[in-house]
């Protein structure tokens, strides 16, 4: 049997449930060459700004490295206490680079900035 709601009302934009951790596990897939873990709670205004964000780099990385392989972007934690993990295969072989900021797009600035300075 359920709990009642006792005076409060449910939020219809609340997914997870109380005690219930996020699922960052899913996976998005941009043009078969990018994929981003962890991103599936993130809102569809700020998706489109780090898809600009995340294609760019990826264009620069495309000109530094022409045997560029895939992109995978990993999101841990929440957006406003984010870790990006960013690793590139060129070539076979990988690089990998992580940032931590406060801000989402930072993070992924700050990753993919790591990223095309090793590589």
């Amino acid at each position: 049997m359920e709990e009642e709601n006792k005076g409060e009302e449910p939020n219809p934009n609340e997914e997870k449930t109380q005690g219930e951790e996020p699922k960052n596990n899913e996976t998005i897939s941009l043009g078969g060459n990018i994929t981003l873990n962890g991103f599936q709670n993130i809102e569809g205004g700020k998706m489109i700004v780090l898809k600009k964000i995340i294609g760019n780099h990826t264009r620069q990385i495309q000109e530094k490295k022409s045997d560029y392989e895939k992109l995978v972007i990993t999101l841990e934690g929440e957006e406003t206490n984010a870790t990006i993990k960013a690793e590139v295969t060129a070539g076979g072989s990988q690089t990998t680079a992580e940032d931590t900021q406060n801000n989402i797009f930072t993070a992924i600035d700050g990753a993919l900035k790591k990223i095309l300075e090793q590589i």
